[in-house]
């Protein structure tokens, strides 16, 4: 047993060498899916040895007592048992003890012992918490395998990398340490300083010579207010009547982008405040501008609780954000130095700390105006976390109040529909490769207000972009192929089946007659987070498949028609039931689009191999066309809304005269007309064989009808209406009554009109000409 204090030694001594035990009073293992990956994949990109970080041991009798770290050292040894049970020459026995819990040292010890003893192990069910979390993380431990470290050779690399060149500091407590007193200040996390907060001592260091206090106590303060990523960033600014902080940098709608000139007006509102709003020392003295303390600026300015809220508590967790501090930190740095990494573990070696950070006020400056980007158009989960709330909102003009991010019902819906899919695709910080797509996106557009139908384009270009038609098959399918295609079911509901009581689809998609037929779980589907690949036809009944061989039983079993994704506690409780036991079961349930189409398709109560492989083609022939053809699903259902929203929120009144033909008529109270004449002015739409048949009409001549306009897109055809009488005398418009009163702005009318047509049409444009 050693007895230098700190000692650096690799995965391979730690789990062969020595004994060690978790004491009585640290937690249950507890790591999820995110964590375990994290680690993984960390494994995994190591350059050279690299250090997972610090083990704190004290010695009791023989044995090591872990006070920090035992999570990564149960991890460690559950790794190494995965890799013994996958062929891999690793360490076949266990050094993990455990002072309270017998059954979590047997259920490591059987895990070891052989295969048979592992999958026997694996497949058993238990209430212990802490059992149940260490065959999750067995499960975890193999996708990832699965997923990254399949082929020749790649988890013998894994393997080697993982024993011999990762390697941890282990420190030892001196001997009278009171181990329960340590363990208490040790996890009182509140009293150290974090990473982000010592980048920002650093970078208020670096601000110039000849800035204030105000200046450093600003920046201080936006820094702060960035950090706090679960709320919108206007919420934690003053906005009291003399010291409006909000309205000066947001503008008085709180809607407008920072920029230095109202960054500086901030500055000249902190000037005239009152002398004790100035950072004070430990003792209350103020600290003058030459003797800011970076700690006591950390310490100061902790918001929102610095300024008074009327009704904090209708905000604050109200929201919660898909991605942390230290990560968002790392996605704006990326935007001007590509190569760094997303991974906060790194944060101030990729910021060139301590020597060559960025400029101060201008990284500033772009992490606030994309703190407003961010809030303003990615999802975040709103209210009750367990009910998977996606929120994509913005702040008005009142303290307690958001409005939809997106005036188009439509679009808002997709987009975040599929920013969902993405996050609970990669929840892990460090893969949200998207996000940062996003971001660089919404840089290269120089402007605040994204147009919603190129931001959906952009979305699906991204998610285009992630699929490849010959994806790995089976258990092997990624789980972002599983999402995907959910996503691209919802839209295939949302364009073609919502609001349809007799949907009849064409006969090649006969999907879509199951969706008509479980479109209440469509209308209501939300994304969650699913990390479990189920067999619909269970594993264990796999000889009960109609098939001619063994092989190709399995081949039918592990095919992606047979599979779909589900959250694992779903998983565990089918466990080896029937198909229509599962259906049964799954009944209040919606966590999958894909299963609940298979449900859907079972003919006589059964999903048989043909059932199977039928799913299988259809799906991946649907996944294919959606990647190959357009981008966006705007089919002509989807237009005629898009239509309606649009002449709606122009004030534009819509008559309906039967099912298939639209009257839109301009509203006399936005523009000024005669009050005898309600209707001067009008476009006719009629839907007939899937396609659109358009006119926009007045009277250009007595008795002579005349077409304004006709806006000519492929396929469509026109007609010669008559749709209301107008006049033209003198170049007056009149009304066809007796009295000839004049029509006012008829022009201004045909401008809207025309605008409103060539806006869609621009829709129609772009569906149509977006390459792949």
């Amino acid at each position: 047993m050693a007895t230098s204090e700190i000692e650096e030694i690799n995965i391979k001594h730690l789990l062969s060498e020595d004994e060690y035990i978790i004491p009585l009073y640290q937690r249950n293992y507890a790591w999820g899916r995110n964590e375990i990956h994290q680690l993984l994949r960390d494994i995994q990109d190591s350059e050279g040895n690299y250090y997972l970080g610090t083990i704190v041991v004290a010695v009791k009798n023989t044995e090591y007592s872990i006070i920090d770290g035992q999570q990564r050292f149960t991890t460690l040894n559950i790794i190494n048992l995965v890799l013994k049970n996958n062929g891999i020459d690793a360490i076949d026995k266990s050094n993990l003890n455990f002072e309270s819990r017998k059954k979590s040292k047997e259920t490591l010890e059987n895990l070891l012992l052989n295969k048979e003893s592992f999958e026997k192990t694996r497949s058993d069910a238990t209430n212990d918490i802490s059992i149940k979390n260490i065959l999750s993380a067995v499960q975890d431990i193999e996708d990832f395998f699965i997923e990254h470290c399949s082929g020749e050779g790649k988890l013998a690399e894994f393997a080697d990398v993982f024993y011999n060149k990762i390697l941890l500091f282990r420190t030892l407590l001196p001997k009278n340490t009171d181990l329960n007193h340590y363990f208490e200040i040790m996890n009182n996390r509140g009293e150290q300083l974090e990473k982000h907060e010592i980048l920002k001592a650093k970078f208020i260091s670096n601000l110039d010579k000849s800035s204030g206090k105000e200046e450093r106590v600003l920046y201080s303060m936006i820094w702060d207010a960035c950090s706090q990523v679960n709320t919108h960033i206007q919420k934690h600014f003053s906005k009291e009547k003399d010291n409006n902080i909000r309205a000066a940098l947001f503008g008085k709608q709180y809607t407008s982008m920072p920029n230095m000139n109202r960054v500086q007006d901030v500055v000249g509102i902190l000037k005239k405040r009152k002398p004790e709003t100035v950072p004070q020392n430990e003792d209350g003295d103020r600290v003058e501008s030459s003797s800011i303390s970076l700690l006591s600026i950390i310490k100061t300015h902790k918001l929102p609780e610095k300024f008074k809220q009327e009704n904090k508590e209708d905000y604050i967790d109200q929201y919660s954000s898909i991605i942390d501090f230290p990560n968002f930190l790392l996605q704006v740095l990326k935007l001007t130095i590509p190569d760094i990494r997303l991974d906060d573990k790194f944060l101030l070696l990729d910021f060139g700390y301590p020597d060559k950070l960025p400029d101060s006020w201008g990284f500033l400056l772009k992490l606030l105006q994309f703190r407003v980007l961010f809030d303003k158009y990615i999802v975040k989960r709103e209210g009750d976390v367990k009910k998977w709330n996606w929120s994509l909102k913005e702040v008005v003009n009142n303290d307690n109040e958001y409005k939809s991010t997106f005036n188009s019902r439509i679009y808002r819906a997709k987009i975040k529909m599929i920013e969902s899919m993405f996050q609970v695709t990669y929840s892990t910080n460090n893969y949200k490769n998207w996000l940062f797509k996003v971001f660089k996106y919404m840089d290269g557009l120089g402007s605040y207000d994204i147009n919603e139908i190129d931001f959906l384009w952009t979305l699906e270009r991204i998610a285009k972009d992630s699929y490849y038609s010959d994806f790995p098959k089976g258990l092997k399918t990624p789980r972002f192929v599983f999402n995907y295609l959910d996503y691209i079911l919802w839209v295939e509901y949302y364009n073609k089946i919502r609001g349809e009581d007799n949907y009849i689809a064409p006969s090649e998609d006969m999907y879509l007659q199951v969706i008509q037929k479980e479109k209440e779980k469509f209308h209501t589907f939300k994304f969650v987070q699913r990390s479990s690949i189920e067999h619909l036809f269970p594993q264990a009944r796999y000889e009960e498949i109609e098939a001619s061989s063994d092989e190709e039983k399995k081949i039918i079993l592990n095919s992606f028609g047979n599979l779909c994704l589900i959250s694992r506690s779903s998983n565990s409780a089918y466990n080896k039931d029937t198909p229509s036991q599962k259906k049964e079961d799954s009944k209040g349930k919606n966590e999958s689009l894909k299963q609940a189409l298979m449900f859907g398709s079972f003919v006589d109560k059964e999903w048989k191999a043909k059932d199977i492989m039928d799913h299988d083609r259809e799906m991946i022939k649907l996944l294919n066309s959606f990647n190959d053809t357009s981008i966006i699903f705007v089919d002509s259902k989807s237009l005629f809304e898009i239509l309606i929203e649009r002449f709606n929120d122009n004030k534009i009144q819509i008559h309906n005269d039967n099912i298939c033909f639209i009257d839109f008529v301009i509203r006399e109270n936005e523009l000024t007309l005669t009050e005898k004449y309600k209707g001067p002015y009008a476009i006719d739409f009629e839907y007939k064989s899937n396609k659109w048949f358009f006119s926009v009409l007045y009277r250009d001549e007595v008795e002579a009808p005349y077409k304004l306009k006709v806006f000519e897109q492929a396929g469509w055809k026109f007609d010669d209406k008559e749709s209301c009488r107008i006049h033209k005398i003198d170049n007056q418009f009149y009304t066809n009554d007796d009295s000839k009163s004049i029509i006012e702005n008829v022009d201004v009318l045909s401008e809207k009109v025309k605008s409103i047509i060539e806006e869609v049409k621009g829709i129609l444009i772009n569906t149509n000409t977006h390459e792949n």
